[in-house]
């Protein structure tokens, strides 16, 4: 069973329902032990995030060397991504989100000492299924793979 970090109580009873392990925290003062995970998943969630150089030096706090920080996120310099967030006010749900470029994700990644190594995409094109490809430049939903250093973490 996967465990999760919600702090909106309606959004943690849900994932309790699908049979998440689910903490009332904050991305930014995670609860648990340096070294505890093999990876730790931002699911469209970095967005909503209110300090997000804290919560990615958490995730790398929390997950052992060799292992990945995963950031799934909707892509702002995709055709879909710019549209949403210009409509983004009129949604409850995005409203108050932060969307960002993968080049912004990369550049928060390297402030917490995590480098991307791995990219994926969806491509949606009209009248066709959509496809998972390398790279994060054109899909509107994207995830980027970080390894933490396999070396001695600096204490924090």
């Amino acid at each position: 069973m996967g465990s999760g970090v919600e702090p909106a109580p309606r959004m943690a009873a849900l994932a309790r329902q699908r049979g998440i392990h689910v903490t009332d925290a904050v991305a930014e003062a995670l609860p648990f032990p340096d070294d505890r995970f093999a990876l730790t998943a931002f699911i469209t969630s970095l967005c909503f995030v209110t300090d997000p150089p804290r919560a990615l030096a958490e995730a790398s706090r929390v997950t052992r060397p060799g292992g990945s920080v995963l950031i799934a996120y909707l892509n702002l310099a995709s055709a879909a991504g710019a549209h949403l967030a210009a409509t983004q006010h009129e949604d409850p749900y995005f409203a108050h989100a932060r969307l960002r470029t993968t080049t912004e994700l990369r550049a928060l990644l390297a402030d917490a000492d995590l480098a991307a190594d791995g990219a994926q995409q969806v491509i949606a094109e009209a009248g066709q299924p959509p496809r998972v490809s390398s790279g994060a430049d054109q899909g509107l939903f994207c995830v980027l793979r970080a390894r933490v250093a396999s070396t001695t973490k600096p204490p924090r």
